[in-house]
Formats: C-alpha cells, sequence, structure tokens
C-alpha cells in the first residue's frame, strides 16, 4: 500500500506541475497578445516625443547660428524594447534632402499628324490626338527649346539636372470593344530633327527619317484606360534631355513623339498591328494657366543643389515665372509597428509632423515673414529663407547627429525706399506639406494687415491665394495702394547626417 501511494504521490506531483506550467503559457500567451502591444506602443508613443525635442533643438539652434558656427542635434533613432520582445523595434530613418528647382517649360510648337488625311496639317487645332487604329493612325509631336528654363544659360546649367519629364493630360478616351474599355500602351520617342513647324508637318513627311519617331524614351502601359475622368500622364525623358544640355555646341531645340505601343496582330479585331480598332484619345492644347498649367502639355525640369542661383534668377522664379525654388528639408521617417507611422520635417524654419496624407505645422517658423510699419507711414515686409544645398541620410540604430552650418548668407534683394505697391511671396511646397503652410500664410494674412493699420478681418492689404500658395501683399483691386519696403534673405545651409 506504501508503494501505491508513493506512485499516485509522483503522479499529481507531475499534474500538478503540467497545470502550472500550461497557466504560466496562458498568461504569457495573454501578456504577449495584449500586454506586450500596448507597450510596444507606449515605447513607439515615447520615442516619437523624443524625436519631436530633438527637432524642436534643431529649429532653435539654427536661428541662432551664425557665419562660422556649427550646431550639432541628437536624434534617437528607435524606441525601447520590451518585455518578452528583446529586439529593437524597427530604426527609423533620417535624411537631408537639398533644396532643389522645378521649372516648367510650355512647347514652342506642337501638332498632330493624321494617317487617314496624309497631306492634312492640324497644327491650329486646340486638341493633339493619338490613334493606334491601322490606316486612321494618329500621332502627336511637341517641340521644346531648353534655354527657355531659367536655370538653363547658354553656356551651363546652374545646379544638376536629375529628372526631365513631359506631361501629358488625358482629356477623353473614345474607345470601346465588345463591350468594355480596353487599356492603351503608348510610348514617347525622339524626333531626330527639330526642323518642323505645327503648320507645315503632316503626315507624309512624318515618314521621313527626320521626323519618324525614332529611339524609345518611356512607355506607359495601360495609362489612357480612363473613362470621363482625365488624367496626368508623365513620360520620363531625362537622358534625351540631358544630350541636349550636355552637347556643344548645345542643341537646345528638343522635339518629341507620343504614339502608340506597335502590336502583333491578335484574335482580337485590332488592325493590322496596333491595340484595338476604334481607339481614339487625345490630348488637350487649351489656353495655358500660369499658375496650374490646366489640361496642357509641359516638359518639367528637376534641378537638385542649384549651385549659381543669381538675383535675377531666383526673384524671376518667384516673381512672373514658372520655375519654383523649394528650400530642402530635414526629415525623421519613422517605422512604428503600434503607434502610427509619422515623420518630422524640418522645412524652412519651420517643425511639420505628417502623418499619412496629412500635414499640420507644430512649429512654425520665427522669422520667416515679418511686417513692421515704419515711423514714415510705410510697412517693411522682410522675408528670410532657408535652403539646405547638401544632402544625407542615415538608417540603424542607436543615434545620429545633424550637424548644420551656414554655407552663404546674402540679401537677394533690399530696399531702404519704399519702391513697390504690390509683392507676392511664394511658398513652393508640395503636398503633403502645403496644407502645413498654407495655414501659416492664413495667419502672416492677419499680421500683416495689422501692420497697415486695418482690420484683421476685413483688411485688404494681403490675402492668400491658395492655388499658388502665395501670399499677395498690397495691389489689391478696388483696395489701397501701399508703399512697401521690401527686403528678401537667403540663407545657405550645409547639413551633414552620421
Amino acid at each position: 500500500m506504501h508503494v501505491i501511494a508513493r506512485e499516485q504521490q509522483g503522479v499529481s506531483a507531475m499534474v500538478g506541475a503540467a497545470l502550472v506550467i500550461g497557466l504560466l503559457a496562458i498568461a504569457i500567451g495573454t501578456h504577449v497578445r495584449r500586454v506586450v502591444p500596448e507597450q510596444q506602443r507606449e515605447q513607439e508613443f515615447l520615442h516619437m516625443r523624443s524625436v519631436r525635442r530633438s527637432f524642436t533643438d534643431l529649429k532653435t539652434a539654427i536661428e541662432s547660428l551664425t557665419p562660422g558656427d556649427v550646431i550639432t542635434v541628437d536624434v534617437k533613432m528607435n524606441a525601447d524594447p520590451v518585455f518578452l520582445l528583446p529586439s529593437l523595434p524597427r530604426p527609423g530613418s533620417l535624411t537631408a534632402t537639398p533644396a532643389y528647382a522645378i521649372d516648367k517649360l510650355k512647347p514652342i510648337a506642337g501638332t498632330w499628324v493624321d494617317e487617314a488625311s496624309p497631306t492634312a496639317t492640324n497644327g491650329a487645332d486646340n486638341v493633339a490626338w493619338v490613334m493606334p487604329t491601322s490606316g486612321r493612325r494618329r500621332w502627336s509631336y511637341y517641340k521644346f527649346d531648353i534655354n527657355d528654363s531659367y536655370m538653363i544659360s547658354y553656356n551651363k546649367v546652374d545646379g544638376v539636372l536629375v529628372r526631365a519629364t513631359l506631361w501629358v493630360y488625358v482629356d477623353q478616351v473614345l474607345y470601346m470593344e465588345n463591350g468594355g474599355w480596353i487599356p492603351v500602351d503608348v510610348e514617347a520617342r525622339r524626333v531626330a530633327s527639330d526642323d518642323w513647324g505645327e503648320m507645315t508637318l503632316n503626315w507624309d513627311t512624318a515618314q521621313s527619317d527626320a521626323y519618324r519617331p525614332g529611339d524609345l524614351l518611356d512607355t506607359k502601359s495601360g495609362a489612357f484606360a480612363v473613362d470621363d475622368n482625365g488624367e496626368w500622364v508623365g513620360f520620363d525623358v531625362t537622358e534625351y534631355v540631358q544630350e541636349h544640355v550636355d552637347s556643344y555646341p548645345r542643341d537646345n531645340r528638343v522635339s518629341i513623339c507620343v504614339r502608340e505601343v506597335e502590336r502583333p496582330p491578335s484574335s482580337l479585331n485590332r488592325g493590322a498591328a496596333f491595340i484595338s480598332e476604334n481607339v481614339d484619345f487625345y490630348y488637350r492644347r487649351d489656353v495655358y494657366d500660369d499658375a496650374t498649367y490646366n489640361y496642357n502639355p509641359y516638359l518639367e525640369f528637376i534641378y537638385l543643389k542649384p549651385r549659381e542661383v543669381t538675383d535675377a534668377k531666383y526673384l524671376a522664379a518667384r516673381y512672373g515665372r514658372e520655375g519654383l525654388l523649394e528650400s530642402g528639408t530635414i526629415e525623421f521617417d519613422s517605422q512604428n509597428q503600434r503607434y502610427p507611422q509619422q515623420s518630422y520635417i524640418w522645412q524652412n524654419g519651420a517643425v511639420i509632423l505628417r502623418q499619412g496624407w496629412r500635414a499640420t505645422m507644430i512649429l512654425p517658423p520665427s522669422d520667416l515673414i515679418t511686417a513692421t510699419p515704419t515711423p514714415q507711414g510705410f510697412v517693411r515686409i522682410t522675408v528670410t529663407r532657408y535652403r539646405i544645398v547638401s544632402q544625407g541620410g542615415f538608417s540603424g540604430t542607436g543615434a545620429a547627429s545633424i550637424k548644420v552650418w551656414i554655407v552663404d548668407n546674402r540679401w537677394l534683394t533690399y530696399s531702404e525706399m519704399p519702391n513697390r505697391s504690390k509683392v507676392v511671396i511664394t511658398l513652393p511646397v508640395y503636398y503633403p506639406l502645403s496644407s502645413a503652410w498654407s495655414d501659416y500664410l492664413q495667419a502672416q494674412v492677419r499680421v500683416i494687415n495689422l501692420a497697415f493699420g486695418q482690420d484683421p478681418n476685413y483688411g485688404n492689404a494681403a490675402r492668400l491665394d491658395f492655388n499658388r500658395l502665395a501670399l499677395i501683399v498690397g495691389g489689391r483691386e478696388g483696395g489701397e495702394t501701399h508703399d512697401i519696403v521690401y527686403c528678401e534673405r537667403l540663407i545657405d545651409l550645409g547639413v551633414e547626417i552620421k
């Protein structure tokens, strides 16, 4: 009987241990499922608060910079680990993106040619067609003068051309087959000769070696499968444009043909060698809108690190020209797993928080735009712009250091005497940051109107143009004309991240 009792006691001990282990496993599993995610979320939240403090310190340090100074700000790259999840969370990335310039060129000539009317010219039309149907093909031609770019002179380029894009707006697609839409593949090709005119080029002349579509530049597959809703489509023509920029003596004219992608015959009734029967679509070539380029083809240049932006070029880019000078950014992008993905961005003196497609300015610039009434009754408006002229980045665990110093500090324009009745102050910042800056500019409207001694709600000294993100001071139709002393300063910043 004693032996049996001892065996029963051993079995009971084993069962008890198994129960304890099972309960412990359940507790650990529950902790991992419920508690650990909340702890990880909390750690990621605390990390983003740390990043915010670092960007606050960065903003303050930059505003206090003087020539010869170098400031350093550390940024923690990852959240702390949590219990039972010892692996470090994914680190964020820290990047400095240098200033870039954007320029948009209108074509100096544009037309389309029609296989069904081989001697007809169509340069006077306000649309440009492309049609792949065999026997009725239509091709579009565009010609640009790259010397029209404010960043390109006749003997040099003030910056590094990183991208050239031909943008066309597809207004309608007029085709169906078997009751459904058929995707259309379209391509951009080189044109050997620029010696053509929109009122002289026709289908017959376009078959010569000089004007026939040449080497392929870019293809958009199915890009035009749209119903009644138009869409912008861009063709990468960077290499082609760069060859013209580098040529000596410079060949400043660039011609591009947009046409269908040829296809072999198929079982569908799509014509001899093209996409489909009854496939028509066209690009609009209406009157230009300088602010938005509504529906019209254009060639867009993007330059990194513009080197020698003279006062005249800089001001021409801001007042009355399509070119815009971006300020550059210092940005931390999180890799949060539980807390929302966020980015903190320093841009032109402000700190912006971005989450998804939304952005809000959490710290406005201290002295980007100031308006001060003078004893003589004028108003002095001073604009201080920051521009980053170097690039760098870091992604890893631990901490990264941001070093910033002044490379150049100069007045672009300065007037002690009132010589303006209207000033247009543009902030060329793009989606998704534009909403943050529009709120800032709206606040500046009130500040400037107060400087003019007017009611901040009904004053006519300043107003905001939301479409082009511009603050317009003075010169309003039906309002008063004010004498403005205008000063504009540009501060170039060097940035190193490691």
